[in-house]
């Protein structure tokens, strides 16, 4: 017999042996301490226990689970995502699978989500990802969880079956060393331009017009970041880079934002503000860095950072039930 309970903070030690074993293995993949998730997802404000629902066996062991939002409270970071309902992700044990433990907690997550379309391991998912902070991943990609074309194939043709398309396929991770010191860009004629670099961390935040994200992330020195705008003459915001380095106990560095406004592209500042990046990085220590990116909707970065000697790592897939 197995029951389906939504989580409990009785449960927490229980949760997180069931998901360090479950997804041990997985790219990114870091032992879920206790801290981290009561930090980074119980006290986030789009954490509605209710969605959170799991299956447990007679003797009490948890053998499957998944993650369901509403969408999440408008108010911060979450004004500038889709008011959408999600599900991160769902997992049955190994040795528990073929009973219909998943068709039921999918079943159970829908039912409490209540109305479609539902969004399956997008990138704007809270909580696993980017979405409060360019935080390292707790498995995935470097900046959300996510189903891998490689490694993910069962699940995904499963959820086919059950209504979920893949969505905007050619999301992909990117990765390089940074084992050699690497040379700083040469500076542009900032005056010619009529721009200027501005540091900003997560010490020092944005505040300026545009790049909203960079001024509502978490600020409290537990995820941190580097960064560098570049300002036109109005104070307003062209481009920016955005890095974090690797979390302390495994990963790589990553490259979290890499932009640059319309008017302002084709001029170079792409190439040297992702050149710059690299080489702070590597002056820092990190010893690789991978990226997301897009083969489709972002060509010009995807080929700019094949041009760096960035290799294909992995391909993801989102997927949508309307």
């Amino acid at each position: 017999m197995i029951r389906l309970e939504t989580t409990h903070p009785s449960r927490t030690g229980e949760l997180l042996a069931f998901w360090n074993a479950a997804f041990a293995g997985r790219r990114n993949f870091r032992p879920l301490a206790e801290q981290e998730w009561q930090q980074r997802v119980v006290a986030a404000p789009a954490f509605d226990a209710r969605g959170l629902i799991l299956a447990v066996a007679e003797d009490g062991q948890i053998v499957g689970g998944i993650h369901a939002f509403r969408p999440a409270p408008n108010q911060g970071v979450y004004q500038l995502y889709h008011q959408r309902h999600h599900i991160a992700w769902l997992m049955v044990a190994p040795a528990w699978r073929g009973q219909g433990i998943g068709r039921r907690l999918l079943h159970a997550a829908e039912n409490f989500m209540y109305y479609c379309p539902v969004y399956f391991a997008a990138e704007s998912t809270p909580l696993y990802g980017s979405v409060e902070g360019p935080r390292p991943p707790l498995f995935g990609s470097s900046q959300r969880m996510g189903l891998s074309l490689r490694s993910d194939r069962p699940l995904i043709d499963w959820l086919a079956s059950r209504g979920y398309a893949v969505v905007e396929p050619g999301d992909v991770s990117l990765a390089r060393g940074l084992d050699a010191p690497l040379p700083r860009p040469a500076e542009p004629d900032w005056a010619a331009l009529g721009l200027r670099p501005a540091v900003v961390s997560h010490l020092a935040p944005w505040t300026g017009p545009g790049y909203d994200e960079l001024r509502l992330w978490e600020n409290d020195g537990r995820w941190p970041y580097a960064a560098t705008v570049l300002v036109d003459t109005a104070g307003a915001a062209a481009a920016r880079v955005v890095w974090r380095p690797a979390p302390k106990d495994s990963g790589d560095a990553a490259i979290v934002r890499l932009d640059v406004s319309a008017a302002w592209q084709g001029r170079g500042l792409g190439s040297y503000l992702l050149d710059r990046a690299l080489a702070e990085m590597a002056a820092a220590g990190q010893a690789r860095v991978e990226v997301q990116s897009h083969v489709t909707k972002h060509p010009r970065a995807y080929q700019l950072y094949i041009g760096r000697g960035f290799l294909l790592e992995d391909a993801w897939a989102s997927l949508v039930k309307t």
